[in-house]
């Protein structure tokens, strides 16, 4: 072989990855367009992104949160494993699995993804992680450690009336139930309507 064509075959080669690379990004990006939508579309096509770029953590990571969007939490977990295992700073992946994990009532195992999550990074911008978390501490009892979490979850936006409304059951339990009222009335007030009845009775 001649070395202008092994340089021949070796653009065309290179040429061919690239190709695949951007198609896989292309497929993903537009399975992301329907992956709110709940429907199959979306994982038509991550599956076509993961087949022409394996190792697209990102695909696979969305792939696994759109099976979990259509209620296939346990099926979502092997994909948000696979990811991280690809990239195991894909913060991601993390919070996705941990959403999961607390769909299935396994309050614990979703409190370490949250945790991961935060140590990959520490500007996470999202409230759902911080009101997830706590909400899990809730149901576990850890009221202190939920009370700190809704708080952070606060802080990054004051106007979700689940943090509200959780807030006020996390200050229920630790027995301050005027503030947890106010908690209460101002979850009310951003529309919240899945009202424990003993705190409504309470705060009339």
């Amino acid at each position: 072989m001649s070395i202008n064509t092994y340089f021949l075959l070796l653009s065309i080669i290179l040429v061919s990855c690239i190709s695949k690379e951007n198609r896989s990004y292309k497929y993903n990006n537009k399975g992301i367009t329907f992956l709110f939508k709940k429907n199959k579309k979306a994982l038509k096509l991550f599956k076509k992104s993961i087949k022409l770029k394996p190792e697209n953590y990102t695909a696979i990571s969305n792939y696994g949160l759109a099976l979990e969007l259509l209620d296939k939490d346990e099926e979502s977990l092997i994909y948000f494993d696979k990811a991280t295992f690809i990239n195991p700073l894909y913060d991601t992946a993390y919070y996705n699995k941990g959403n999961a994990l607390m769909d299935l009532n396994q309050y614990s195992d979703a409190i370490v993804c949250y945790t991961k999550c935060l140590e990959m990074n520490v500007n996470w911008k999202d409230y759902g992680l911080f009101t997830n978390s706590a909400i899990c501490h809730y149901l576990l009892k850890n009221y202190e450690n939920a009370l700190i979490l809704i708080n952070k979850s606060l802080m990054k936006d004051n106007n979700k009336g689940i943090t509200h409304y959780y807030k006020a059951l996390i200050l229920l339990e630790i027995g301050n139930e005027l503030s947890a009222c106010e908690s209460f009335k101002k979850a009310k007030e951003l529309g919240w309507k899945d009202i424990e009845p003993n705190l409504e009775n309470l705060c009339r």
